[in-house]
């Protein structure tokens, strides 16, 4: 899963834009490969530089996390609360079952709603769950209930590779405190899922 997030502090406003992994894009190797190869071919370098011309933006920072370093994260926080807009039943992402309305999801849940997409809207509706819990977990780090913000930065950064440092997220964090008040926009990169040779493909508009 890939969010691309542009923060404005002054404002605060929160714009998430998901890209979905199985795009097709020309790697530095001279081969096509879906987006989520990008890694594996030429490291995260070789990720943002396509979804920088996929989407034609700079990007300025990146944190990249897995499944385990998500569910530190969420234990830390102490769960993290979502108002979950539609029913989650997806075997594919998890045997959770997370009801409609406000939850405080553990860590299995969590990754339960992350990894869903059979919703009604699919992709636009996951790319609302993404934006939502990660506003939703930064909120929750921030708020002082439990552990301290700087705790949460200290314990939970063996989970997740950055190029910000510590003092710089928690500068970040304090800026836009609390992430309750801000405006976060989500949506998914603007295309259409589609039947390939080795499954389903996602075609960005105008490709």
């Amino acid at each position: 899963a890939y969010l691309v997030v542009r923060i404005d502090e002054a404002a605060r406003v929160l714009t998430f834009v998901s890209v979905p992994p199985q795009i097709m894009v020309s790697l530095s190797d001279g081969q096509v490969h879906p987006l989520s190869d990008a890694r594996a071919v030429g490291g995260d370098a070789e990720l943002i530089d396509q979804v920088e011309e996929l989407l034609g933006v700079e990007i300025a920072h990146f944190a990249r996390t897995d499944a385990d370093g998500l569910a530190r994260l969420v234990d830390l926080a102490g769960g993290v609360p979502v108002l979950v807009s539609e029913e989650v039943d997806d075997p594919r992402a998890g045997i959770q079952v997370i009801k409609a309305g406000e939850q405080v999801l553990d860590a299995d849940q969590a990754l339960t709603l992350l990894r869903a997409s059979n919703f009604v809207d699919g992709l636009e509706a996951q790319a609302k769950n993404r934006a939502a819990f990660t506003v939703n977990l930064a909120g929750r780090a921030t708020s002082g209930e439990g552990l301290s913000f700087p705790t949460v930065v200290s314990d939970g950064a063996a989970t997740v590779s950055t190029d910000w440092t510590s003092s710089q997220i928690i500068a970040l964090g304090d800026a836009l405190r609390p992430l309750s008040e801000a405006t976060v926009y989500a949506c998914a990169a603007p295309g259409r899922l589609a039947d390939g040779e080795g499954g389903q493909t996602y075609r960005i508009d105008g490709d």
